[in-house]
């Protein structure tokens, strides 16, 4: 019995040794996907700043409206290549813990308009059409602003992204009730590529690129929707996805009304202290 026993330990000892073996080779890889997905976001930008930098040095861009155009060119590069940093910044002191939040009272009307207005130049270059439909008087959120823009802009850059030929997508926005009461749910629709049934339960982890995005080489971080769940989550609320492979996808935020919010937090300080 007693060498059985052993046995059998030393059984489950290879097993869970094992297991930690395989999870270790896929974060490796998931952080080696991460790293070569942010070097190419970072190369392009780079590689056009530059060009353009290297034209106006040589004199070869010597008209004024040629030299406002390139101007365009360098202040749109260096925009991107200043996201994907700030991206990649989030994401690490979300991570640690360390990123700290200002929730105050927020009109997402007024998110969604500047984010959408922030992101024209990237429809025009790819065609692309985004449709709004906000309701009217929409109750404010408790939230913080810099963080719920950059929660629609990975969602809106994900939508152009990963389009297909539709170059469309629907941004909707409305009170409806949810689970804790009254909620504004915001949906980000579109008709790309969407998402496999497999990695639908995967899409919000840190380091994930779906199997469609793989096989249509499209580059990215792999961390944006992973901290578009953490900023939602901070804010009390959930971010769900429906896809169909080939059909498009649907993003929907829930996002608690700031009434609500300030209850509950009350609710668990009064906890906290009894």
């Amino acid at each position: 019995m007693i060498s059985f026993g052993i046995l059998l330990l030393l059984a489950a000892g290879i097993v869970i040794t094992a297991i930690s073996t395989r999870r270790a080779e896929r974060l490796a890889r998931q952080q080696i996907n991460f790293v070569a997905g942010v070097t190419h976001e970072l190369r392009t930008p780079l590689a056009v700043i530059c060009s353009a930098g290297q034209n106006l040095a040589d004199g070869i861009v010597d008209s004024p409206v040629k030299v406002a155009q390139y101007g365009e060119v360098v202040y749109r590069e260096g925009r991107r290549l200043t996201n994907v940093v700030e991206q990649v910044l989030e994401f690490a002191g979300a991570q640690s813990g360390q990123q700290r939040y200002e929730f105050r009272s927020t009109d997402i009307s007024h998110i969604i308009k500047s984010t959408v207005a922030a992101c024209e130049t990237q429809f025009e270059e790819t065609n692309f059409s985004i449709e709004t439909m906000i309701e009217a008087n929409l109750p404010p959120v408790l939230g913080d602003e810099t963080a719920l823009k950059r929660v629609m802009e990975n969602l809106i850059s994900n939508a152009v992204k990963y389009d297909r030929e539709s170059r469309w997508a629907r941004i909707h926005a409305q009170v409806l009730g949810g689970k804790e009461g009254n909620e504004v749910r915001i949906t980000v629709e579109d008709r790309g590529l969407g998402i496999g049934f497999v990695d639908v339960p995967h899409i919000f982890e840190s380091f994930c690129l779906g199997h469609e995005a793989v096989a249509a080489q499209i580059k990215g971080s792999g961390v944006g929707l992973s901290l578009v769940e953490q900023i939602v989550d901070a804010h009390g609320g959930s971010v769900t996805v429906k896809s169909t492979q080939g059909a498009g996808s649907v993003f929907t935020l829930h996002l608690p009304i700031a009434a609500q919010a300030d209850d509950s937090k009350a609710q668990m300080m009064e906890d906290k202290k009894s």
